[in-house]
């Protein structure tokens, strides 16, 4: 069967990475400086996930596998879904059956039903249809169970949705362009293979 997009999650799991950043963008411009010393900006769109991906030296085929899987990514309109590097797991409270129970009025704090988790967990749900959205967050703070998070919670997010805490995701594409194949060393070894990662919400 052919395969369908976005990605399953486990596509990236199964990757031999050794080493992953993952960062959420400014998103904004500069433009100029007051007197006071005061740096004007303004706002470029939605902050997106970004990150660049390594992956361990492999055998040549190996490497060939790896490359044909990226491939497949590298049409436009070709996804998959990223878990963050190393896997996310919530610090403390529960870890399944959780909703959103309140979103509040400033779009960054949220409840959950459920459980509660603490700063720095990832938390992931789906929000909006065609094309399904898939939003993550981490928790900045929790103020008596009321948690603010990052980026802030976009337009479409519904109380009652599903929240995912054990190994949350986005959907992602990778940057074109950014794709390095590798280099054949002596041995049988390929190292080098890497590529960047960003997030989308289409």
């Amino acid at each position: 069967m052919a395969l369908v997009f976005p990605l399953a999650a486990d596509f990236f799991a199964g990757l031999p990475v050794s080493s992953c950043s993952l960062d959420l963008g400014e998103a904004m411009q500069v433009s100029g400086r007051t007197a006071g010393g005061s740096v004007l900006t303004a706002g470029l769109g939605a902050r997106l996930w970004q990150g660049s991906v390594n992956l361990t030296p492999m055998t040549a085929r190996q490497a060939e596998a790896v490359r044909a899987r990226l491939n497949v990514l590298r049409e436009p309109g070709r996804t998959l879904l990223v878990t963050p590097y190393p896997v996310d797991r919530p610090a403390a409270g529960a870890t399944t059956g959780l909703t959103i129970a309140a979103i509040s009025t400033n779009s960054r704090e949220m409840r959950l039903s459920g459980g509660t988790l603490e700063p720095g967990d990832g938390l992931s749900f789906t929000y909006g249809t065609n094309p399904i959205r898939y939003a993550f967050h981490r928790v900045v703070a929790n103020n008596g169970g009321l948690l603010e998070v990052t980026p802030n919670i976009r337009p479409g997010a519904a109380v009652g949705a599903a929240v995912r805490v054990v190994q949350p995701w986005f959907k992602a594409l990778i940057v074109p362009g950014s794709v390095n194949a590798g280099t054949a060393q002596p041995g049988d070894l390929i190292t080098g293979i890497s590529f960047d990662i960003q997030q989308t919400l289409r």
